[in-house]
């Protein structure tokens, strides 16, 4: 658990994302969804947390985080992206 002296200050820059169209996804692929989800969130994760990030929320598969600085989360959301590739 991150303390509160461990969260992003500064120019707090936020990443929020979710997969389109995510709960028809699931009524019609539900196998292949939790796969999916679960490789999406690890990926997430991953560029998040190599770019200084936070993650403070989760709801199904949508994830919402913090930087300290735009630099930091707009990496973070690069790397993500081609990471989905």
């Amino acid at each position: 658990m991150i303390g509160a002296g461990d969260l992003p200050r500064g120019t707090v820059t936020f990443l929020f994302t979710d997969i389109e169209s995510s709960t028809a996804l699931w009524e019609h692929y539900a196998a292949a969804m939790r796969f999916a989800v679960g490789r999406h969130l690890e990926l997430l994760d991953t560029a998040i947390s190599a770019h200084g990030g936070y993650r403070y929320e989760q709801v199904g598969d949508a994830i919402q985080a913090a930087f300290a600085t735009a630099r930091d989360g707009l990496g973070a959301a690069i790397e993500a992206q081609r990471a989905h590739r």
